[in-house]
């Protein structure tokens, strides 16, 4: 499947899985966005920060295990717009392929089912889209992270007459 139809595969999935609910999993490259309908959605610029204390830099995730240090209210840091949303410090567990440390921000929603704690391990899995954040047993989807061109063509658009 080319990149162009992978990325449509993804938008109507993602689409699908916003404004319909549950849908069931699809075999393609791009079935890992209906996979779990509890999945939020996340632009890089928008839901990733690198850590002060990060040796890793730019705005990769290195595929692997991380352990999640805290877990608070995103309000700090003069960030308008972020009070419906958590931050997640996310450390690499050691031999897992992860990479550093870095800040996830996402929707309350996103942890609403209250099973990501700190001290718990989530995992990272590189899309072509971006990364998908699992956690649980078996693994389920709770957050896709992805890379801005991605997730631009997931804004709706207004289309003037």
């Amino acid at each position: 499947m080319s990149i162009l139809h992978t990325r449509a595969a993804l938008v109507a999935a993602v689409g699908s899985l916003l404004l319909a609910g549950p849908a069931p999993a699809a075999s393609s490259a791009s079935s890992a966005a209906s996979e779990s309908t509890s999945a939020s959605v996340g632009s890089v610029s928008t839901s990733f920060e690198r850590s002060s204390d990060s040796s890793t830099r730019g705005n990769h995730v290195a595929a692997g295990d991380y352990r999640v240090v805290e877990i608070v209210a995103a309000t700090d840091r003069g960030r308008a717009g972020r009070t419906d949303q958590m931050r997640l410090k996310l450390q690499a567990v050691a031999g897992s392929g992860a990479e550093g440390e870095f800040f996830l921000y996402l929707p309350h929603e996103a942890l609403a089912q209250g099973t990501l704690v700190g001290g718990a391990v989530v995992g990272a899995r590189t899309r072509p889209y971006g990364v998908e954040f699992v956690h649980g047993k078996p693994p389920q989807a709770f957050f896709l992270l992805m890379a801005d061109d991605w997730y631009r063509e997931l804004r709706t658009q207004v289309v003037a007459g």
